[in-house]
């Protein structure tokens, strides 16, 4: 059964790896076809994802950082606790700032409302964990550690290469001869449209996967799969309409950062188990 069972993981890796190569040869083609029968850069949904669509990430790092914050909180025996605590609190004060950055750039109105809504959000999460036993902690804690070291390399990685990848972006091309195809790198040419990072972005609340073996009803799994799943559907979807970036970008974007999830998460879960 075992042996069954890891062979089926091959075979839907294999044919995952098909299907994203298939789709990629054919954006390859069919980019700036896409883009020019699609985009609009005054796309009221497209500008209204680009601003607040960057709050995955933010709002990621403030509920892992305060989960690491409460769970050494509550452990009083363990090695340099007051350290991890801090480090916690500088997690989730370093995703409220970013949250800060966002918001100010809403009307007043609007900016106000946010932030209000964001400390009441946080007390009362904060408050829930407190409520958590140590044992429940401890579980959410590796999801918190993962999703810290994952979000840290979506940013590492995805602007690095950005920067040497230098393809420009439709919306800013200014004759078509500007069009490069995502196969073929430009070096550094301070345009970054290649991989989207609105989608990698978009695609880190992947790691709310990791919440359904924690949960008992069949519906609530499932959300922590299709939610995901939907998000970053439309979030690429609203970068290829406001004419940011191309069908590749965002397919690039999204994969990358769920391959990088899963590579982070079995990194860090294997130092949990030693």
């Amino acid at each position: 059964m075992l042996f069954l069972k890891k062979h089926m993981k091959l075979i839907g890796i294999g044919l995952f790896a098909i299907l994203f190569l298939a789709i990629a040869v054919l954006f390859g083609i069919y980019d700036l076809i896409i883009s020019n029968a699609i985009a609009n850069v005054e796309s009221g949904f497209g500008l209204t994802m680009e601003l607040s669509g960057m709050l995955v990430a933010p709002y990621l790092f403030i509920a892992a950082g305060f989960i690491i914050a409460v769970y050494y909180q509550k452990c009083p025996q363990v090695a340099f606790r007051r350290t991890k605590i801090w480090l916690g609190i500088f997690f989730a004060f370093g995703g409220i700032c970013f949250c800060g950055y966002i918001y100010n750039q809403f009307s007043s109105i609007a900016s106000f409302f946010a932030f209000l809504l964001t400390g009441i959000v946080c007390g009362i999460f904060i408050a829930i964990l407190r409520k958590r036993t140590v044992g429940q902690l401890y579980e959410l804690l590796k999801i918190a550690v993962v999703t810290i070291i994952y979000l840290i390399s979506v940013l590492v990685f995805i602007n690095l290469i950005k920067i040497f990848w230098g393809r420009v972006r439709f919306r800013e091309m200014t004759d078509p001869a500007q069009f490069t195809r995502w196969f073929i790198p430009q070096g550094i040419t301070g345009d970054r449209s290649f991989p989207s990072g609105h989608t990698a972005n978009a695609a880190t609340l992947y790691v709310v996967t990791m919440l359904a073996p924690l949960l008992k009803k069949y519906w609530q799994k499932v959300l922590c799969y299709l939610v995901p799943i939907l998000w970053i559907v439309v979030m690429a979807l609203s970068r290829v309409m406001v004419g940011a970036h191309y069908a590749s970008d965002v397919l690039f974007g999204g994969v990358i950062s769920i391959l990088l999830f899963y590579i982070c998460k079995k990194l860090v879960l294997k130092k949990f188990e030693v």
